[in-house]
């Protein structure tokens, strides 16, 4: 699975650099960051290179003009949130009060996204899918290597998913209720 991972992140990689010719490409780099997650990490200085690279693309996205953004632009910044959080550890801190931060944090910036647009259900489905399949891939790494930071990350990724799309069901633990007030998007 680690190949293939690598494979991939190098792929977007080279798209990014074929697209962007100067510019930043938020939805290509953002794209590769997720799959990057995924990938070890080299050294420390790449991966806040990453974590660099997530907040570069949450700040374009918010000087984006004003308009009618799709839902897939408007979602940007969340995004760019989201695997910024994955990055720095904190969907998988030890500390339940960490962990509840931050996805109050990115489910807020989900919130703030979408609150104005009309939302099909496919559009959501779209969005939850994805961090779905993320929460999916943690929990395979785990399998794998057995870290507890891994589970709790799978698990984090889980609750944002069912907080984002309730009818999904999942695995919203009682403390995390209490943390988002039974609010849903």
């Amino acid at each position: 699975m680690e190949h293939a991972l690598v494979r991939s992140v190098d792929a977007y990689r080279n798209a990014e650099d074929k697209v962007s010719a100067g510019c930043l490409n938020a939805y290509l780099a953002l794209n590769r960051l997720e799959v990057d997650l995924l990938t070890p990490w080299e050294s420390p200085e790449l991966k806040e290179s990453a974590i660099a690279l997530a907040q570069r693309c949450r700040q374009a996205a918010a000087q984006e003009p004003p308009g009618s953004p799709s839902i897939r632009e408007a979602a940007i910044q969340a995004d760019a949130l989201l695997i910024e959080r994955l990055l720095d550890g904190s969907f998988g801190a030890a500390s339940t009060d960490a962990r509840k931060t931050a996805l109050d944090e990115v489910l807020n910036a989900y919130t703030d996204a979408l609150a104005n647009l009309t939302v099909t259900p496919s559009e959501l489905e779209s969005i939850v899918t994805r961090i779905d399949l993320l929460a999916r891939f943690f929990a395979a790494k785990d399998v794998a290597q057995h870290e507890a930071a891994l589970r709790r990350t799978a698990r984090q990724l889980g609750n944002l998913v069912t907080l984002l799309q309730p009818t999904r069901g999942g695995d919203v633990s009682p403390v995390d209720d209490e943390a988002h007030d039974g609010r849903r998007v």
